[in-house]
C-alpha cells in the first residue's frame, strides 16, 4: 500500500518469471539437447523474462487508454490476449534465429501446413502457460485491490497505533493512516494514475498503490471533494476558478491547475464560486 510496493511488484515480476523459467527448463531436459543443461536454463530464463515484460508493458498501455471505457477485468483479459500474440511473434523469431524449429519452417512438412494455421496452433499451444503466468504476475494487484485485504491492512495499521503526523491539517482517516512515513504538511490534492494515486501536500508528494475511488470514499467531505474522475482537491488548496473557453479548471495555491469535469461543475461552482 506504500510507495515501496512499486519496487516490490517489480521484484515479484522478476521472481515469478525466474521460477517459471526454472520449472519449465527442469521439465524439458529431453528437448533441445544441443543446448546443454545450462543452455536450457538460460534459454527459458530469457524466454520467461521477455514474456513477463511484454505482458506488463501491454497491461500499462491498455489500462492507460481503456481503463475508463471498460471494466477492470476486461482490460486484464485484453492485455493477456494482446501480449500472447506479441510474445508468440517475438519468441518465434528468436527460436528461428537460434535454430529451433518453429511454425514448421525448419521441417520438411512446412509446405503441408499454412503459416497462419501454424501460428494459430502456436498461440493455442502457449495459451495455458501464458494465462497462468499472467495470473501469477497480477497476484499482488489482485490481493491489494481486494476489499478484504484493504480492510485487514487498515485494521492492522489502527491496531499498531499509527497516527497521521499532518501538523498543518490534522485529519484522521483510513487512507492517510496507511501512508508510511506519515504525510507531512497540508493535503492539497490526490490524482489517479492507473493503479496508483499521486498524493500531494504542501511539503510532500508521493505515489501510492491505491484505488482512487477508495481514496475519495475515505477522505472526509469536510476536507475536500472530487472534481474530476481522476482528481480530488482539498477545499483549502483552491485559490480560484479559471475558465478557458468552455473548460473549467481550479487554480491551486501551489500554482497547479486541476481540470473540472462537467459532472462536478455544479458542485464546484457552489463551493468555490
Amino acid at each position: 500500500m506504500t510507495p515501496k510496493f512499486r519496487n516490490l511488484e517489480e521484484a515479484w515480476i522478476v521472481l515469478i518469471a525466474l521460477l517459471s523459467a526454472f520449472l519449465l527448463a527442469s521439465h524439458q531436459l529431453s528437448q533441445n539437447s544441443e543446448f546443454g543443461l545450462i543452455g536450457k536454463y538460460v534459454y527459458f530464463t530469457f524466454r520467461l523474462l521477455v514474456q513477463a515484460g511484454i505482458f506488463m508493458a501491454v497491461l500499462v498501455g491498455v489500462e492507460r487508454y481503456l481503463s475508463e471505457l471498460l471494466p477492470k477485468w476486461s482490460t486484464l483479459v485484453i492485455a493477456c490476449g494482446l501480449s500472447l500474440v506479441l510474445f508468440t511473434l517475438t519468441i518465434t523469431a528468436f527460436d528461428l534465429i537460434v535454430g529451433l524449429p518453429e511454425l514448421g519452417f525448419n521441417e520438411e512438412s512446412a509446405s503441408q501446413v499454412s503459416t497462419v494455421k501454424a501460428f494459430s496452433l502456436e498461440l493455442l499451444y502457449l495459451l495455458d502457460n501464458h494465462v497462468v503466468l499472467c495470473l501469477l504476475l497480477l497476484l499482488p494487484r489482485i490481493l491489494l485491490g481486494s476489499d478484504w485485504f484493504r480492510q485487514n491492512s487498515n485494521e492492522a495499521v489502527a491496531d499498531a497505533g499509527v497516527e497521521v503526523q499532518n501538523t498543518e491539517n490534522p485529519v484522521s482517516n483510513a487512507f492517510l493512516s496507511t501512508l508510511e512515513p506519515a504525510l507531512t504538511g497540508e493535503l492539497l490534492s490526490v490524482e489517479a494514475q492507473e493503479h496508483y494515486v499521486q498524493v500531494v501536500s504542501s511539503e510532500d508528494s508521493r505515489l501510492v498503490l491505491y484505488r482512487f475511488s477508495d481514496v475519495v470514499k475515505q477522505l472526509p467531505e469536510s476536507l475536500g471533494l472530487q472534481v474530476h474522475r481522476s482528481h480530488w482537491v482539498a477545499h483549502a488548496s483552491v485559490k480560484e476558478i479559471v475558465m478557458q473557453g468552455q473548460t473549467m479548471k481550479l487554480l491551486l495555491k501551489d500554482g497547479r491547475s486541476i481540470p473540472v469535469s462537467r459532472t462536478f461543475r455544479t458542485v464546484v461552482e457552489e463551493r468555490f464560486g
